[in-house]
């Protein structure tokens, strides 16, 4: 099967084939999505934790510099959910 979300057959071992590959990777981009929302939380604790103590005047560079990673890092993975998100509404839509 070359292409999940058009199966070439009709038969009912084909059918069930193409759902069941549809499913698989309905599942795997759910998956990735949460680990990516998961990175997201995690970037964003650093950068919370910084600004607690640019606030209580504390800061030191190490942390400035490891919440400048997370920003980054942030970006890049709202990216890539942005991306999984609009692929998933393509691919696998969801009823109200």
């Amino acid at each position: 099967m070359d292409d999940i979300f058009n199966p070439a057959g009709n038969t009912p071992f084909e059918k069930a084939e193409a759902r069941l590959a549809v499913g698989v990777a309905q599942l795997k981009a759910a998956s990735a999505l949460d680990e990516l929302c998961k990175v997201s939380a995690e970037c964003d604790v650093m950068i919370n934790v910084w600004r607690d103590q640019i606030l209580s005047g504390s800061a030191d560079p190490e942390t400035r510099m490891l919440a400048a990673e997370a920003l980054k890092q942030k970006r890049e993975v709202e990216a890539s959910i942005q991306v999984i998100v609009e692929l998933m509404n393509k691919h696998f839509p969801a009823e109200a």
